[in-house]
């Protein structure tokens, strides 16, 4: 039973943890929340994590947390230390993640990656990752898959332009899974689109998104542009967006979903689509893969 609750907490955590957001303020007060990465210092009963979507996140545990790990039915915050890669699940509270339970992360669940299927070759898949650089997921016979709405998933119902989300372990440009979900992404037909700008010619824009896509972006004299900075939103002009902003777009979008004709555009400040939109990351946002261990 407990070994089953310890991957429910970490395929559920490494699985569906959100990406592209910054960590939890005083104003989220009693939300709930996962997170996992690697122990960067113990202090008593509090240990802070590093996380690479968060950066460091701290950890406050309570004679109330639990913990969980293979093989070890007695592991406490004692067994813990600085290194272990762990996933964590609780409340915040004053800044800090209140943590019911803590899950030390095993080595076939160490690692995480999501992208794009490219191409499924035997039992291995290539992926494009988020950033636009490639990656290999090798797949074995012990590998899990998950996917909503899919009877038994498996490696043969995955195909290329499927969004994966894959946990193992990483060597060099290939991951070795012990468990990928998957699903096949909407296709990209509503008003709102987000991206960076990698070129500009004349009125039209080119965006760089997830996967390695672009997009057209078309501008005319009626497009309303803002740009926000440290003193808030600035009415600019379209002359005035520069190689390296984000930006967020509201227009009509082709139907086939390369192009969109601006009809009000947001930007960043030259530092990608990270600082548009509350520092959020709307073009990089992870799908939502709804999964959970199988039995």
């Amino acid at each position: 039973m407990k070994h089953k609750l310890l991957m429910s907490l970490l395929v559920g955590v490494l699985l569906l943890a959100t990406g592209g957001t910054a960590a939890a303020a005083p104003a989220e007060v009693g939300n709930r929340d996962g997170v996992s990465g690697d122990v960067k210092s113990i202090s008593g009963a509090a240990f802070t994590l590093t996380t690479p979507e968060r950066g460091d996140v701290q950890v406050q545990t309570t004679d109330r947390t639990r913990y969980r790990a293979k093989g070890n039915p007695d592991f406490s915050l004692d067994d813990l230390k600085v290194g272990d890669r762990v996933a964590v699940q609780g409340r915040w509270q004053d800044g800090k993640l209140q943590a019911n339970l803590v899950g030390l992360i095993p080595d076939e669940l160490r690692d995480k990656v999501m992208g794009q299927v490219q191409a499924v070759t035997g039992s291995t898949i290539a992926i494009t990752k988020p950033d636009g650089s490639s990656l290999e997921v090798a797949t074995t016979d012990e590998t899990k898959y998950h996917a909503q709405g899919v009877a038994d998933p498996a490696l043969a119902d995955i195909k290329p332009g499927d969004v994966i989300i894959a946990t193992g372990k990483l060597a060099g440009d290939t991951l070795t899974a012990s468990h990928v979900g998957f699903q096949t992404p909407r296709a990209k037909i509503g008003p709102l689109a987000a991206g960076k700008i990698v070129a500009i010619n004349g009125g039209t824009l080119t965006l760089e998104q997830p996967f390695g896509q672009s997009l057209t972006v078309t501008t005319d004299t009626n497009t309303f542009v803002v740009q926000r900075g440290e003193d808030g939103l600035v009415v600019i002009t379209v002359a005035a967006l520069k190689v390296g902003d984000g930006v967020a777009v509201l227009g009509v979008r082709s139907s086939y979903g390369k192009s969109i004709v601006a009809k009000a555009i947001m930007a960043g400040d030259g530092e990608g689509p990270g600082k548009v939109l509350n520092n959020r990351q709307p073009a990089a946002k992870q799908p939502a893969l709804p999964f959970g261990p199988r039995n």
